[in-house]
C-alpha cells in the first residue's frame, strides 16, 4: 500500500476546483466533497502507522465515488469484469498467478457472486466440483464467509444463465439460500480488506468494494 502512496497523493492533489467542469450537476455538493477529498489527501501526507494509512486509503474510494456522482460523471473502474464485478488475480501456493476471480458485491443486499477463470482476464472458466466452497476472510473485521453453489441443478447467475457444465461450475455465491446474514456487507460506502481462498489458491489481500446499483441495474 505504501508503494502506491505517492501516486495516490499526486492524483488527489490534481483534483482542484479549477479542474472540475463548470457545468457539473451539483456545484455546491462538489465543493463540499472536494474539501473532504483534500482533507483525506492531507492526512495521507502525514506520518501514519499502517492501520491509519489503510483506513484513510479505504476512505478515498467512497469520496471519489460521491464526487463523480455529484459532478454527473460515470464512475468506471479499470479492473471491472464482464459481470460488473472487480477482477483480482488468483495465485497458487508458490505465488504464481493461476487464475482470476471476478468478485461482485451488491451494495443493496450484501450478496456476493464470484466467477473464476483460469489464467488472466478472459481465460476459460475455472470449473470446480459442485461440492467446492470458497472462503472469503475479512481479517480486520474478524469475519469469514463461505461461498458455494446456489443449487446443484442449474446454479444460475443473477441473469438467469446456467453455469453448470459436466458436473462442475466456475460460479459461487453468498448467502444463496443459506439464510446467512449479509446485512453487514450492504451500503455504497462499504470497503474492507479481504482474501478469497479455495483449493490451495488465494487472491492475497484485496480491498472489497460494492457494485453500486443505480436505476435497478
Amino acid at each position: 500500500m505504501r508503494e502506491s502512496l505517492s501516486g495516490l497523493l499526486k492524483a488527489g492533489e490534481a483534483v482542484t476546483p479549477v479542474t472540475v467542469p463548470p457545468d457539473v450537476a451539483d456545484p455546491q455538493q462538489v465543493e463540499t466533497i472536494l474539501a473532504d477529498l483534500h482533507n483525506l489527501v492531507e492526512g495521507l501526507s502525514s506520518e501514519l502507522d499502517d492501520e491509519s494509512l489503510g483506513a484513510l486509503v479505504l476512505g478515498l474510494h467512497p469520496v471519489i465515488e460521491n464526487l463523480m456522482r455529484a459532478a454527473g460523471m460515470p464512475h468506471i473502474h479499470a479492473n471491472e469484469g464482464p459481470n460488473d464485478g472487480f477482477l483480482h488475480p488468483v495465485f497458487d501456493s508458490g505465488g504464481k498467478q493461476v487464475g482470476t476471480a471476478e468478485i461482485k458485491l451488491h451494495d443493496d443486499a450484501g450478496d456476493l457472486e464470484v466467477w473464476l477463470t483460469r489464467g488472466g482476464h478472459g481465460g476459460e472458466p475455472w470449473r470446480l466440483s459442485l461440492d467446492t466452497t470458497l472462503a472469503l476472510d475479512f481479517p480486520d473485521l474478524g469475519k469469514t464467509l463461505t461461498l458455494a453453489v446456489r443449487d446443484r441443478e442449474r446454479n444460475e447467475d443473477e441473469s438467469g444463465a446456467p453455469t453448470i457444465h459436466e458436473g462442475a461450475t466456475a460460479y459461487f455465491v453468498f448467502p444463496g439460500e443459506t439464510g446467512a446474514d449479509a446485512s453487514w456487507l450492504t451500503g455504497e460506502d462499504f470497503a474492507a480488506k479481504a482474501e478469497l481462498r479455495f483449493a490451495g489458491a488465494t487472491t492475497g489481500s484485496v480491498v472489497l468494494r460494492p457494485h453500486i446499483h443505480e436505476g435497478g441495474h
